[in-house]
């Protein structure tokens, strides 16, 4: 194997890949190994426009050019927004932020929200011309 090093990366003579080092993936396009790192959660290529793609593994979603752990539980989809990590839960369901921070469980009928308490408690928030009905004991 005959490889040229320039610019820390290694040049290959010919067309097809090269081993590359630790964080760098091979360009098909210029025929060498670039900077590529989508951190250790992901893999890391180039398209056609050589622009670096990143293929965040399960549970896992792009923050700050990195995959990184993202997960909601089975019923929602995570996401980060500004660095910080959101849940979007299935209709059905809300985030207990405090004690699994997955999507559980919540429902409060069609006239209210559902959310959970610091103790992980149901808590519904009926719309303004709605009010909870309290049972007799």
């Amino acid at each position: 194997m005959s490889l040229r090093r320039r610019f820390n990366v290694y040049v290959c003579p010919w067309s097809q890949a090269c081993d590359c080092l630790s964080g760098h993936e091979f360009d098909s396009t210029k025929g060498i190994c670039r900077v590529c790192d989508c951190g250790t959660n992901g893999t890391c290529s180039f398209d056609d426009k050589d622009q670096q793609v990143c293929k965040c593994n399960k549970q896992n979603e792009m923050k700050n050019g990195k995959c990184e752990f993202c997960y909601c539980g089975g019923k929602g989809k995570c996401s980060f927004n500004g660095g910080n990590r959101v849940c979007s839960c299935d209709e059905g369901y809300a985030e207990d932020k405090d004690t699994t921070g997955e999507c559980k469980a919540c429902d409060c009928g069609t006239s209210g929200t559902c959310s959970f308490d610091d103790k992980g408690q149901q808590v519904c928030k009926c719309n303004k011309q709605n009010e909870v009905k309290k049972r007799k004991m």
